[in-house]
């Protein structure tokens, strides 16, 4: 078997080859009978028959899809010659081994080791089958695959549509059940819409004019205890009073203040930021009643007609 396989896999100069030939005319020799010769011959005609064929089907395959002049179409059309050769060269005898030679060891042994061999092959034969049989299928299931998927969805999208149907008729049941209960009890005339609800005119919540309000109160309390605490921590001496209550005499004289050009320039600077402060002030305290209050506009209008300056049919 390993000769053959040799054979088929290189030419007869391989070193392989050789050494395998070597080794069966050697055996030949010790065993002295040739029926062990014509049984490995046999056998190997019978694989190299094989080879051959297998390889014929692959050239065949081959010229289908190249050209005769593809590397693969000439190695095939080299290894098919080699074969053929080889098959020409084996020697031709349909002689069987007689009862002397069946006695002998080295041919039970070789028989049988081809007999389990061919056992062997035949099993994986079998499975071969099997598992292209599951293979089969497999490629079958997933061929399948798609439709299954496609009629999932099928079904899915009617279990969808069936049971919003069923959850509309179980709403519309219990709503049938509710009013024939209460027409049952007489209650029915009880659901009667008295005054329908309106929109909120104004804000709940939160109280914009007392905010304000609070804002206002809080600022000039703040600023009226900031004054008050100043003075207290203040110890400067200002006037004739504050001399005579620090020492306890009165001055003897009292020298007034003399205003200078740089002191008129200071206070016409404090009044004109006092007026520049006032009016940001009062645009500030304006935007915020006009954004969050009440638009000045309505607000105006609002003045006029609590005063009596403007009316609706005006």
């Amino acid at each position: 078997i390993d000769y053959a396989e040799a054979v088929a896999k290189y030419s007869p100069n391989h070193p392989d080859v050789v050494s395998l030939k070597k080794q069966i005319d050697a055996l030949q020799k010790e065993v002295g009978d040739t029926s062990i010769s014509t049984t490995a011959t046999t056998d190997l005609a019978s694989d190299l028959q094989q080879q051959l064929q297998k390889l014929r089907a692959d050239l065949a395959q081959a010229r289908k899809k190249y050209s005769p002049d593809h590397p693969d179409v000439k190695r095939l059309t080299r290894d098919i010659a080699a074969l053929e050769q080889q098959l020409a060269e084996l020697p031709k005898t349909k002689a069987m081994p007689d009862a002397a030679s069946a006695q002998n060891p080295a041919y039970v042994q070789l028989r049988t080791t081809l007999e389990s061999t061919n056992a062997e092959l035949a099993s994986m034969k079998q499975k071969e089958g099997a598992i292209r049989q599951k293979i089969a299928g497999y490629e079958t299931k997933i061929n399948d695959s798609p439709q299954v998927e496609k009629k999932y969805n099928e079904l899915m999208r009617d279990y969808t549509v069936t049971q919003a149907k069923y959850q509309d008729i179980v709403n519309k049941q219990m709503a049938a059940q509710v009013s024939q209960t209460m027409e049952n009890q007489r209650k029915g005339e009880r659901f009667t819409l008295i005054d329908p609800p309106q929109l909120p005119e104004t804000p709940d919540k939160p109280n914009r004019p007392v905010i304000v309000l609070l804002g206002f109160v809080f600022s000039a309390g703040a600023s009226i205890g900031t004054v008050a605490l100043s003075d207290s921590l203040d110890s400067t001496v200002y006037g004739r009073v504050g001399v005579t209550e620090l020492l306890g005499v009165p001055p003897l004289a009292v020298i007034p203040h003399i205003v200078t050009d740089a002191d008129r320039r200071r206070r016409a600077l404090f009044v004109t930021l006092i007026t520049l402060g006032m009016i940001l002030v009062v645009g500030i305290g304006l935007l915020l009643v006009h954004l969050y209050l009440m638009p000045l506009d309505v607000l105006w209008y609002t003045i006029l007609n609590r005063f009596g300056f403007y009316t609706a049919s005006q």
